[in-house]
């Protein structure tokens, strides 16, 4: 799929037969019951049906905020959540990636320093390989020397930082990464809700695929 088709693709969307409501039930019940191999079963239905974008905007994240809800600060619920977040990460690790663009640019990810929430980037990389665009994951808490240094060698067309939470929005790293020509992406509610002069933000993955794809797109 060429970056132009993949904008068109996201930015409409494709209505799936089945409520999303009942889905992001289903997998809800699985993951109270902490049955990770029905997690498993159900995600690997849901993205192959729906594709990474509706799947992970229409149920997962739903799924989650539910999940994060119902322990209501109880350590004992709160393997339900890490339940839940592990069968994620493995069906995004399983989808088949095709072989990038060549054509497209690299997109770098990374949290910021001190930041351990890492499933969110791993849709976006995923989702991204789904339209043939290429990404390097960095994971979590990357220091800011060492995303200076992975920006300096692999020349990334865009960078994009994750930040869950307001002590880990490093500011020192977007003032390191304003040095570089690289496209500088802020996505996480950590961030303020206004970024700084020449830095993206993004708060949802439908709406950084369309901002990550669009120069590609109109070429």
């Amino acid at each position: 799929m060429l970056a132009s088709e993949a904008v068109r693709t996201v930015q409409g969307g494709e209505p799936a037969s089945d409520p999303p409501g009942q889905e992001a039930d289903d997998l809800v019940d699985a993951a109270k019951a902490l049955d990770t191999e029905r997690c498993d079963l159900l995600l690997d239905r849901l993205f192959a049906r729906r594709g990474v974008v509706d799947a992970w905007e229409l149920i997962c994240c739903p799924a989650l905020k539910a999940v994060d809800a119902g322990h209501d600060g109880d350590p004992g619920l709160i393997a339900v959540e890490h339940a839940l977040s592990w069968a994620l990460l493995g069906a995004l690790y399983r989808l088949p990636r095709l072989p990038a663009d060549p054509a497209a640019g690299l997109i770098l990810l990374a949290c910021a320093e001190g930041e351990q929430h890492t499933l969110p980037l791993a849709a976006l990389s995923a989702a991204l390989a789904e339209f043939r665009m290429p990404s390097r994951m960095l994971g979590a808490a990357t220091p800011v020397g060492s995303l200076e240094r992975a920006v300096r060698e692999t020349r990334p067309d865009a960078v994009v930082l994750w930040a869950h939470r307001p002590q880990t929005a490093s500011p020192r790293a977007l003032r390191a990464l304003g040095e570089y020509p690289a496209r500088l992406n802020i996505a996480g509610p950590g961030w303020p809700a206004r970024p700084a002069a020449a830095v993206n933000r993004f708060d949802t993955l439908r709406e950084a695929l369309v901002t990550l794809a669009g120069p590609f797109g109109d070429d």
